[in-house]
């Protein structure tokens, strides 16, 4: 249907795409330390500021297809909103996902919050068929993960 035809009834044409790269330009991300390597350099400018959420999405070989920024927030905490996450996995076609955010104050330990919302993120993916790989917590003195601490 063409977007004339879907403008004259009175919907919205939805396009879904995703432009990969044609040849994979990372390694497989197989532990923590390669996600926190890899994200690292997108937290590094406000690592100490505000808290922000990032995901690494990834192809069946674990190898990033893409990052997405899924908020951005205060030095307390930054909204998370689940369909932003797996309409952005959806879209890319994702089978994997690794997810990352810091906390401004330098503690790695998780909030009660960061362990609901990881178990959430984890029972979403598998209904999708994308498994959650690892919740990484970040900050300038190193990081947490929930994969190595066996909270996922």
């Amino acid at each position: 249907m063409s977007e004339e035809n879907a403008a004259a009834f009175g919907l919205a044409e939805v396009y879904l795409t995703f432009q990969g790269a044609t040849e994979p330009h990372h390694e497989p991300i197989t532990t923590s330390q390669a996600g926190w390597s890899l994200f690292k350099r997108y937290f590094d400018e406000h690592m100490d500021t505000y808290e922000a959420f990032r995901m690494i999405l990834l192809d069946q070989s674990r190898r990033p297809k893409g990052i997405f920024c899924v908020g951005k927030g205060g030095v307390c905490g930054a909204l998370v909103d689940p369909r932003l996450i797996f309409a952005a996995a959806l879209k890319s076609l994702s089978t994997g996902l690794v997810f990352a955010h810091n906390h401004p104050s330098g503690s790695h330990c998780p909030s009660r919050r960061d362990l609901e919302l990881t178990e959430r993120l984890v029972k979403i993916g598998e209904l999708h068929e994308i498994a959650v790989l690892d919740h990484l917590i970040l900050s300038r003195n190193g990081y947490f993960s929930f994969a190595d601490e066996g909270l996922i």
